[in-house]
C-alpha cells in the first residue's frame, strides 16, 4: 500500500511539472489579441454571447463557447486575450495528460518517465497543436478531452472497474459538444468495445448505461438541435445540420488524391520534423509486447480512424484536422521510445536532442520557404507575412490584426465603406463590437448583393460621390471582381481606396 501511495504521489508531483512547462511555454506563445479569420471570428461570437453561429449546428461549438464565457471573468481588460486563453489552457492540460497516460500505459516498464516526457514534448512541441494553443480555436478543447477519455479507459483496463468505462463515454459527449470529432473516437470506442465481448468477456448490456450517459454529456449540443427544432426548422433539417453543417460533402468523401496524399504526409512531417517520426512505427509494430494488449488495440483503431478521416476531408484548412492523429502519433512516438530505450539506453539522449529541434526548425523554415517559394498561395494580408504565420506555430506579442484595425481607423473618412474579406474583416469588427470604435464604418464584404453587374457598377459611381469606400485584399476572390476591373485602386498606405 505504501509503495502504490508512493507511486501515485510521484506521479501527482509529475503531471503538475508537466503542466507547469507547458504552460509556460503556451503563455509565452499566445497571442495577445484579436486575431484573423476563424480565431477572429471565435472572438466576435464570445462577445456577442452567439453559441449557433451562421455555418450549421455542426460547427456551432457549444460546450467552448460556454467555456469561453468562463474565461471572460478572468483580470485581464482584453477580451479576445481571455479567448486564447481557452486554448493555453486546454492544451497545457492535454500534454500533461498523454504525460499520465503514457505512465499509466507503462506503469512496470523500465525508463517509463522518459518515454512519457518524450511522447508529451512531442506532441507539445508538434507544430499543428502547438499552433492552435497559441489562437482562439476549439481543438486543444478536444485534445483534452480525447485523451481525459483515454485515461479513464486505461483504469478501466487496469483496474477492470466499469465506472471507468462509463465515464469515459460521459466525457466523448461532452468531447461531441465540443466538436463533431468526438464521433470518431467514440467509433473507435465502439470497435473496441465489440472486440472486448470476445476477448475480455464485456457485456454488451453496458453500453445502455453508457449510450445515457453520452446523451447527457451532449445536453449543451442537442439543446442546439433542441432549440432549432422548436423555432420551426424540420427535424430532418436539424439533424443534417448537427451532422455535417455545410459540409455533408467532405464529411462523406471517400475518394484520396495523390496530392492529398502528399498533403497528409507533409503535415506529419512537418510536425515531426526530426528522426524521432521513426519512433512511430516502431511504437506501433513493438508497443503490444509492453503494454495491454486491449489499450494497445483501442490506440491503433483510434489512430487509424482519426488519419482516415483527416486524410480524404478535402477542405482549405484539412492540416487543422490532423491536430487528433498528431496526439495519437505522439504516443505511439512515447511508446517506440520506451521500447528503443529498454534496449539501447545510451540512445535517450539522442531522442532527448531531436525532441527539442522542432522549436529551431519553425524559426528558419519561413525563410527558407520565402526564398524559394516567395507566394504560399494566398492573397497578401496588411501587417501578416504568409509564411512566418503559417509556419511559425507561435504567436508571441503578434500584432498584426490590431495593427490593420488601427490603420483603417485612422485613414477612413466617416462613413466610408470597408470591403474586406473574411479573414480580414474580424479585426475591424471585432474592435468595432468589444471597444465601440468607428461603428460609423461599414465592414462587408461585397456590395449590392443579387443585382447584375451593370447595376452595381453605376450605384457604386454614384456611391463613391458621398463615401470613400476602401478594399483590404484588392485581389481575385478577396474582392469582387467587377469592381478590380470597372474601377482604379489607389493605394492608401497598406490599404486600397475605390476611385472611378
Amino acid at each position: 500500500m505504501e509503495n502504490v501511495s508512493n507511486h501515485r504521489s510521484r506521479l501527482f508531483t509529475e503531471y503538475i511539472i508537466a503542466v507547469l512547462l507547458a504552460g509556460i511555454v503556451y503563455y509565452i506563445s499566445v497571442a495577445p489579441g484579436v486575431l484573423w479569420q476563424d480565431s477572429g471570428l471565435a472572438q466576435i461570437r464570445v462577445i456577442t454571447y452567439d453559441f449557433t453561429g451562421k455555418l450549421g449546428l455542426a460547427l456551432a461549438h457549444p460546450l467552448y463557447y460556454l467555456i469561453a464565457q468562463l474565461f471572460q471573468f478572468l483580470p485581464f481588460k482584453d477580451s479576445a486575450f481571455k479567448t486564447n486563453l481557452v486554448s493555453v489552457t486546454f492544451g497545457t492540460f492535454t500534454v500533461a495528460n498523454v504525460y499520465l497516460l503514457l505512465s499509466l500505459l507503462l506503469t512496470n516498464v523500465s525508463y517509463r518517465r522518459f518515454a512519457a516526457g518524450l511522447g508529451a514534448v512531442s506532441l507539445g512541441l508538434a507544430h499543428t497543436f502547438w499552433q492552435h494553443c497559441a489562437l482562439a480555436e476549439v481543438y486543444s478543447v478536444s485534445t483534452f478531452f480525447v485523451t481525459c477519455e483515454l485515461i479513464v479507459i486505461a483504469k478501466f483496463v487496469l483496474t477492470k472497474n466499469i465506472k471507468w468505462y462509463l465515464l469515459a463515454w460521459f466525457l466523448n459527449g461532452l468531447e461531441c459538444s465540443n466538436h463533431m470529432l468526438a464521433t470518431i473516437t467514440l467509433a473507435a470506442i465502439i470497435v473496441w468495445t465489440i472486440s472486448l465481448t470476445r476477448t475480455e468477456g464485456f457485456k454488451l448490456r453496458w453500453l445502455f448505461p453508457a449510450a445515457a450517459l453520452w446523451i447527457i454529456g451532449a445536453i449543451p449540443y442537442e439543446y442546439l438541435g433542441l432549440q432549432a427544432w422548436l423555432a420551426g426548422q424540420p427535424i430532418s433539417d436539424v439533424i443534417h445540420s448537427m451532422l455535417f453543417g455545410r459540409y455533408q460533402k467532405q464529411v462523406l468523401n471517400t475518394t484520396v488524391s495523390l496530392k492529398m496524399l502528399i498533403a497528409s504526409f507533409a503535415v506529419i512531417c512537418l510536425n515531426f520534423p526530426t528522426p524521432n517520426i521513426l519512433l512511430i512505427p516502431a511504437g506501433m509494430i513493438k508497443a503490444r509486447r509492453i503494454i495491454k494488449p486491449t489499450m494497445f488495440n483501442l490506440l491503433i483503431i483510434a489512430t487509424i480512424f482519426h488519419l482516415l478521416f483527416a486524410v480524404r476531408y478535402s477542405v482549405r484548412d484539412q492540416y487543422t484536422f490532423f491536430i487528433l492523429p498528431v496526439l495519437f502519433l505522439s504516443l505511439w512516438i512515447g511508446l517506440g521510445s520506451a521500447w528503443l530505450i529498454s534496449r539501447k539506453p545510451k540512445m535517450k539522449f539522442v531522442l532527448i536532442a531531436f525532441a527539442l529541434i522542432p522549436p529551431l526548425f519553425y524559426a528558419i523554415l519561413p525563410d527558407v520557404i520565402e526564398r524559394y517559394k516567395p507566394s504560399i498561395g494566398t492573397a497578401p494580408i496588411p501587417y501578416r507575412n504568409e509564411a512566418k504565420y503559417f509556419f511559425q506555430p507561435w504567436k508571441t506579442r503578434y500584432v498584426g490584426p490590431q495593427k490593420l484595425a488601427e490603420e483603417v481607423f485612422k485613414i477612413a473618412p466617416k462613413n466610408s465603406i470597408i470591403i474586406a474579406d473574411g479573414t480580414s474583416s474580424r479585426p475591424l469588427i471585432y474592435y468595432q463590437l468589444a471597444y465601440n470604435k468607428r461603428n460609423d464604418l461599414t465592414i462587408t464584404n461585397s456590395l449590392f448583393a443579387n443585382e447584375p453587374d451593370g447595376v452595381k457598377i453605376r450605384k457604386l459611381k454614384r456611391l463613391l460621390k458621398s463615401r470613400a469606400v476602401f478594399v483590404i485584399r484588392p485581389y481575385p476572390h478577396y474582392c469582387p471582381d467587377w469592381i478590380l476591373k470597372n474601377f482604379k485602386l489607389s493605394k492608401v498606405n497598406k490599404i486600397c481606396e475605390i476611385k472611378e
